[in-house]
């Protein structure tokens, strides 16, 4: 039976065996490993238009800053719950164990770690290891690329340094991978450059403690007032 220490070390150690020990690991933590490391875009059915079409209608949503780039909308509508390409990653530990064990919907909780850096080169081909900054560059334009000319140069997932438009990237450490043409698991096309860690219910509660001791609640994790509503009600109601 695992206890927190033992899951800890075991953290540890899946980090050392992605090269990324010391520094520069990107955690996920999900609620069901079965679900593995695809996009809502991807995971859900879809018709052959509907990234497009999902794009083009948050655009008409009053939600939007049409004077922003397309890098910030998609990062908006990953923000508000749209289904888009893009998973969401924090360089803290903490703050993906936040999100596998609150989940109302947990059934295998799981921590994924990632090596950024390695994934990088995995989708270039090349031993360019640095993190996509799409944002600020004019030629990989999300729009352009995947919607318009439909010519995205990676096949694999890539490591994206997400532009901060709200606070909760901000508050979350968040990072993303941006899923490119091959659509499966990122386990599965990038598998020496992941690893993951499940959570036994043996160590729920000390994983709570740990949250609490490390202020990682919902309030922390949303400053804005959908979260700090959020975490009014949570108070009142299930605790």
């Amino acid at each position: 039976m695992k206890d927190w220490f033992e899951f800890i070390k075991e953290i540890e150690a899946k980090k050392r065996e992605i090269k990324c020990s010391t520094s520069g690991c990107w955690y996920r933590g999900a609620a069901n490993y079965e679900h593995g490391l695809v996009p809502k875009l991807i995971w859900k059915k879809r018709k052959p238009d509907t990234e497009e079409n999902l794009y083009r209608g948050y655009l008409r949503t009053r939600m939007a800053d049409h004077s922003r780039n397309s890098w910030f909308t998609l990062v908006d509508m990953q923000h508000y719950g749209t289904a888009t390409r893009l998973l969401d990653w924090s360089e803290c530990f903490a703050v993906a164990l936040y999100f596998a064990i609150t989940s109302k919907d947990k059934t295998h909780p799981v921590i994924w770690l990632l090596n950024p850096f390695t994934l990088a080169c995995r989708a270039r081909g090349s031993n360019d290891k640095s993190i996509g900054d799409f944002h600020i560059d004019k030629e990989m334009d999300y729009h352009e690329r995947f919607l318009k000319k439909k010519n995205w140069p990676f096949k694999y997932a890539m490591p994206f340094y997400a532009p901060t438009p709200n606070e909760r990237i901000h508050a979350q450490r968040g990072f993303f991978t941006v899923h490119g043409n091959d659509e499966r698991s990122i386990h599965e096309t990038a598998e020496k450059h992941i690893r993951s860690v499940s959570i036994p219910d043996t160590i729920h509660a000390e994983a709570l403690q740990f949250l609490r001791l490390a202020g990682i609640d919902h309030d922390f994790l949303f400053p804005d007032h959908e979260g700090w509503l959020k975490k009014i009600e949570e108070d009142y109601f299930y605790h």
